[in-house]
């Protein structure tokens, strides 16, 4: 029997059997009995039982790698790790409104479900899901006062909570005032002017509850009366800074949320259909010289070396570690064989780039990302296996565990026109 698998658990036995049997190594173990991490019941567990589900999760939110993630990697974390854990539990177990209170308050904030919000709100918002909610749940009504039905989804149900809190993250452009609700919208630095002025303001500034801002404008004046009250006064000195007549042209609202920049010239040499998640976001980081090489880390102050840990002669630095450095040199002559050799070796990122760039033809092109990526993924996995498990193998296996995975993507995606071709040019 294996002591670290079994755990010991007496009852109605005197002390001296107690440390007979105890005496062969096996630990105490502790009620309720858990297996794969579930407490074994047959009965509802209480919420205090559900402990160890929070610590877990609590763990994964303050540890000091989550607090240094970016916005992608916390969004990458909720996903996997802590969507997952939780699935698990309530593949066995119906978890208390208590439970989920409890996750909701100890997770981060998560904007990308504002997002949603956000653009369940924009009418104009060219997007199958909005549209698909602009015709099942609102059907002409204003998504900031619409109340949730018995038959809605939880997602739905969920994001109606969170409008609240959206309101705070949701400016909208004036723009011409044709998409803008006059009520709703939050347009003005006074916020939504329904909560401002209150349920009374739509008869005292004879404004209705579905009008756009356009519709209160004739030519070059507003068509408000007089105010009544200070908050009334307030919004009319607002408005009094505001040019009229509105222009005609007018951006996108999800735009002002989230402005787009401009297009890189290595978006499709990372980004790019048929590629494998996980190796475009490691090449992302890779291309941003974001990697956490030693060099890196020792200027931010770690007491640790700085030398490759492949070769110990240079710095680890990003251009060294997966360009010049011998180990990947070597791995870089077996891609080469296969995808055309650069004119000269690379000095550093750009050429890379460049070499990627200037296939003579499209199929080589795609090639050559899909084993540079490849390349990549595995030079650095092999590096943090060299480092943390102190495990070194020779450049030719990591190769050839390139060539297995890199034959095993074009093979999943030959059905592809793109990708047909690709396994008569790598296999040379």
């Amino acid at each position: 029997m294996n002591n670290n698998k079994t755990e010991l658990f007496i009852s109605g036995v005197d002390q001296s059997e107690t440390a007979a049997i105890t005496s062969y190594g096996f630990p105490y173990g502790t009620l309720p009995i858990r297996y794969l991490g579930f407490p074994l019941m047959s009965r509802k567990l209480k919420i205090s039982e559900y402990a160890p589900l929070m610590v877990k999760l609590n763990m994964s939110f303050q540890s000091w790698s989550a607090k240094l993630l970016s916005f992608a990697g916390r969004l990458q974390l909720l996903k996997t790790v802590i969507f997952g854990t939780v699935t698990f539990w309530t593949s066995a177990y119906i978890l208390p409104k208590v439970v989920y209170a409890k996750l909701s308050l100890s997770a981060p904030v998560s904007y990308g479900p504002m997002f949603k919000v956000y653009l369940a709100a924009t009418v104009n918002t060219p997007s199958l899901w909005v549209d698909w909610h602009q015709s099942t749940h609102l059907t002409g009504q204003s998504f900031w006062t619409i109340n949730a039905a018995p038959t809605d989804s939880w997602a739905w149900r969920k994001l109606l909570d969170l409008r609240p809190l959206a309101l705070r993250f949701c400016k909208s452009q004036l723009g011409n005032g044709k998409n803008t609700s006059f009520w709703h919208d939050v347009w003005t630095p006074l916020g939504q002017l329904r909560s401002f002025i209150g349920d009374a303001g739509p008869r005292s500034l004879r404004v209705r509850t579905t009008a756009m801002v356009a519709d209160t404008v004739t030519r070059s004046r507003w068509n408000l009366p007089h105010p009544r009250s200070q908050r009334e006064v307030d919004l009319h000195a607002y408005l009094t800074t505001i040019n009229l007549p509105l222009p005609v042209d007018v951006l996108n609202n999800v735009e002002v949320l989230r402005p787009r920049q401009a297009s890189q010239s290595w978006v499709d040499v990372v980004w790019f259909k048929g590629a494998i998640p996980k190796h475009s976001f490691n090449m992302w980081v890779a291309n941003y010289d974001r990697l956490p090489t030693r060099s890196r880390l020792a200027a931010w102050g770690l007491p640790i070396t700085s030398s490759c840990p492949f070769c110990s002669n240079f710095d680890e630095t990003r251009d060294h570690l997966l360009l010049s450095c011998e180990y990947s040199v070597t791995i870089w002559r077996e891609i080469f064989i296969r995808c055309h050799p650069p004119a000269s070796p690379f000095a550093n990122w750009s050429e890379l780039l460049s070499w990627i760039r200037v296939a003579t033809s499209s199929k080589l092109k795609l090639l050559r990302k899909l084993a540079s990526q490849t390349m990549v993924y595995h030079v650095w996995k092999q590096r943090n296996n060299l480092i943390h498990n102190q495990t070194s193998v020779p450049a030719a296996t990591v190769f050839r565990g390139i060539d297995r995975e890199l034959r095993n993507i074009i093979s999943a995606r030959r059905h592809r026109k793109r990708f047909d071709p690709l396994m008569v040019m790598w296999l040379r």
